[in-house]
């Protein structure tokens, strides 16, 4: 969420690969962004969110 590459943060914390850090880790993704992701996905789609 910091913009930081994933891969790196998967090295720094020793697992093996990124599947292994979204699989640990990735339960706090959803949410924490407060939207901001799915506003993205929209503007690029040309979709308002409603």
């Amino acid at each position: 969420m910091a913009g930081v590459n994933p891969a790196y943060i998967a090295r720094q914390l020793g697992h093996a690969n990124m599947g292994m850090l979204l699989k640990v880790y990735g339960k706090w993704i959803d949410g924490a962004d407060k939207g901001a992701e799915a506003a993205k996905v929209s503007t690029a789609l040309g979709v308002s969110n409603v």
